[in-house]
């Protein structure tokens, strides 16, 4: 081997050792197993029992369906992302575009209509995040609250303060199996539950009771249709019938009038029968109609959503405008803010990912609700402008959200030097008009009694007196009257006159040059 093929192997040894490591591409998730260490000691959903008929009244219990899918429409669209102390949003931050991702079968809309689906039906929604191969956050994926078991975290530190070390999920179809979730791949948020440290509190189990009366009531009333609208009722026979004869009136009522082809044929009594009696009340006195209203009522009390909002109220506009903006501050603000805190939480303790002074948020700026009437306040500030306050003053007082403005700091908007010498300027100006008609019959009445040579430096000049100079410049304003306008003004007219004046001043030099 020459002494070049060793250089040449030694190079490609170097080049071998300095190669970069090939990294893990960023755009795959990570599904590598994990495997469920145990099961000792996990804290079940305390709705696991109830979760599945809670779905199923959402499924097919018009009202609580209605409820939820309004509330869920009107907030899965609206942006979540970091923002820092001054509200900005940081749109490089990975928190801000895993927020927009959602995942591979889901959109963002569709997790977040997933959140608040379980939030009401089971008091939880659980999130787990999806890492890349890199260790990176790159999808959401919703979780039922059911299917999810916590493993409190019992270090003898840790036992008087619960929290937890972790979670199992289960598998939601056939083929699956259990997989831990450690803490930072979970963000499980929930409403307080003042016996259960670690699990949450569905709303919906404070109206099981009128739900099921309400079911109940749908189910009689589908039976009493059923049966023609007709109560059940029973033959008085004063003076008795035997055995064969009732079983012959039972198959001749059956027969008769069974079915909804016989439901509204007179029954004819005969045989000793004297009288029909009625077993079950008329719907009227049963009050069925309010009692339906009354579970109604509730359910839209307890998801707090308006009449108007649910379909049945007064829907003229000034009620349903007042609904709308009640609707989005008492009921889905504070749902927002409840997620947003959970996040932010989430990612500054648990998965510490936001530096201080930022946080997770959701953009209302496109909710015209809740958008604040500016009007006065702006109408408040032009007084007060014209009064002499500063304008960035104004603005950061009465919080209009227009932000510092070139010399905002001065009253006006303009330095006082700089006025005072914008002033002067407008005055040479004016000092440069033309004299008024008096004036200027006085000056024709000297040029004619002047001499002839005399006579014809004006005429010279006359001729050469620019174009525009008759025009009357503006009066000279106050000094607190001078806007930007006027100043701009002033300076245009005056760069315009000023190359004509200067002409006339150097053909005047070559006159007196000539003369002399």
């Amino acid at each position: 081997m020459s002494m070049l093929d060793d250089i040449r192997g030694q190079r490609n040894a170097w080049r071998r050792e300095k190669a970069p490591a090939k990294q893990a591409p960023a755009s795959r998730p990570d599904f590598g197993p994990r495997p469920v260490t145990g099961w000792g000691g996990t804290e079940a959903a305390e709705i696991a029992d109830g979760y599945v008929e809670y779905a199923g009244v959402y499924r097919s219990y018009a009202w609580v369906r209605k409820a939820i899918d309004v509330t869920a429409r009107n907030i899965v669209s609206l942006p979540v992302r970091v923002v820092n102390a001054d509200d900005k949003p940081q749109e490089a931050h990975p928190l801000t575009a895993l927020f927009a991702a959602g995942n591979d079968t889901m959109s963002m809309p569709s997790v977040w209509s997933h959140w608040v689906t379980s939030m009401y039906l089971g008091g939880e929604g659980p999130l787990e995040i999806i890492d890349d191969q890199r260790g990176n956050p790159l999808w959401l994926w919703p979780r039922r609250p059911d299917l999810v078991l916590v493993r409190p975290d019992v270090r003898p530190e840790r036992r008087n303060y619960p929290t937890a070390a972790g979670y199992v999920v289960m598998p939601d179809q056939a083929g699956g199996t259990p997989m831990d979730v450690p803490p930072p791949n979970m963000v499980f948020t929930r409403f307080p539950n003042p016996l259960n440290p670690w699990r949450g509190l569905a709303p919906i189990a404070a109206i099981r009771a009128s739900i099921i009366i309400d079911v109940f009531a749908m189910a009689w009333a589908k039976t009493f249709l059923q049966r023609g609208a007709r109560p059940d009722y029973a033959l008085v026979a004063p003076q008795g019938i035997t055995r064969s004869e009732r079983e012959r009136l039972e198959a001749e009522l059956t027969f008769k009038f069974g079915g909804p082809d016989n439901w509204h044929k007179p029954i004819i009594l005969e045989d000793g029968v004297t009288d029909l009696k009625t077993f079950s009340f008329a719907p009227v006195d049963m009050e069925w109609v309010e009692q339906r209203q009354f579970n109604r009522d509730e359910i839209g009390a307890l998801f707090g959503v308006p009449d108007e909002i649910m379909g049945y109220g007064k829907d003229t506009y000034e009620n349903f405008q007042t609904a709308l903006e009640v609707f989005w501050t008492l009921t889905l603000k504070p749902l927002i803010q409840h997620r947003d805190a959970a996040l932010t939480h989430h990612f500054t303790t648990v998965r510490p990912l936001l530096a201080p002074g930022l946080r997770i948020a959701t953009d209302l700026s496109g909710v015209g609700v809740l958008q604040e009437d500016k009007l006065p306040k702006v109408e408040m500030a032009a007084k007060l402008w014209a009064m002499g306050a500063p304008f960035n003053q104004l603005d950061a007082q009465l919080q209009l959200g227009i932000g510092p403005v070139p010399n905002g700091d001065q009253p006006f908007g303009t330095d006082p030097a700089e006025k005072q010498r914008m002033a002067e300027l407008a005055a040479m100006g004016q000092q440069a008009q033309p004299p008024q008609d008096g004036e200027q019959d006085a000056n024709q009445d000297r040029t004619q009694d002047a001499p002839p040579a005399d006579q014809g430096k004006q005429y010279k000049a006359a001729r050469i007196i620019p174009e525009g100079a008759n025009e009357p410049l503006p009066p000279v304003p106050s000094t607190v009257d001078i806007t930007d306008a006027d100043i701009e003004r002033a300076i245009a007219k005056w760069d315009r006159i000023l190359p004509d004046y200067r002409g006339l001043l150097d053909a005047e030099s070559k006159d007196n040059g000539e003369a002399l």
